[in-house]
């Protein structure tokens, strides 16, 4: 008998695989480690124009793709 993942439990999956895949894309597009992506999230760390619009691009990259994948 083949268990089928409830839409809950695939779901949940993917938003945390998405922590991973945006925590790599923000270092891959920025030139950042991870400890650097890490010291940036404190308060008080600045971004640059530039970093700060990768970043958007990227969460609004992936809003779209969570969305697709919610509306499977």
């Amino acid at each position: 008998m083949e268990i089928v993942a409830s839409f809950l439990s695939t779901l949940a999956a993917y938003v945390i695989e998405m922590d991973q895949e945006f925590k790599r894309r923000v270092c891959l597009d920025c030139g950042w480690s991870i400890p650097t992506f890490y010291r940036k999230i404190k308060p008080g760390q600045l971004l640059t124009p530039a970093e700060k619009q990768a970043i958007q691009n990227i969460a609004k990259q992936m809003a779209k793709q969570l969305i697709s994948h919610a509306n499977k």
